[in-house]
């Protein structure tokens, strides 16, 4: 027998599922303890455990799965439980290279100065913009000798 010669179609009434309402034990959903693991993908849930036990760089997890199973909600979950018992990792960031243009310096940083870098590099840049042309348009600075000297 043929997997095709097996299939039958099946009446509306046939695909109705039953639902005993007094065998539950709850009023409304807001009553149930969330899931704490993914439901129907044990084979999904052990590719995660081994690729966060990956301790190597250059490994990646992709997932995927359609819209409003809650899959993105329970790895992030998964991924911070995880996470909170590992020390936190250093920031990075790429500057300039002056020597090697094409090649940025990477520079490691403590957790969270990122950011903090970032702003501060912005604060320095306005200030400049708003404080050098006023400074060389100073009666002292266009007269001064050494300036004069060596253009």
């Amino acid at each position: 027998m043929t997997r095709e010669s097996s299939v039958r179609e099946l009446t509306a009434e046939q695909c109705t599922v039953l639902f005993n309402e007094k065998s539950q034990t709850f009023t409304t959903t807001a009553e149930l303890t969330p899931l704490e693991e993914i439901v129907g993908q044990p084979r999904a849930v052990k590719a995660l455990e081994i690729g966060l036990g990956i301790e190597d760089s250059g490994y990646n997890i992709y997932a995927a799965s359609d819209d409003g199973l809650g899959i993105k909600t329970m790895l992030t979950d998964i991924l911070r439980e995880k996470a909170s018992r590992r020390s936190t990792p250093s920031d990075w960031i790429y500057v300039n290279n002056f020597d090697q243009q094409d090649h940025p310096l990477a520079l490691a940083l403590s957790p969270g100065k990122a950011r903090q870098f970032k702003r501060d590099i912005h604060e320095l840049i306005s200030y400049f913009k708003e404080h050098l042309p006023r400074e060389f348009q100073r009666e002292d600075f266009r007269n001064d000798s050494t300036v004069k000297s060596s253009r």
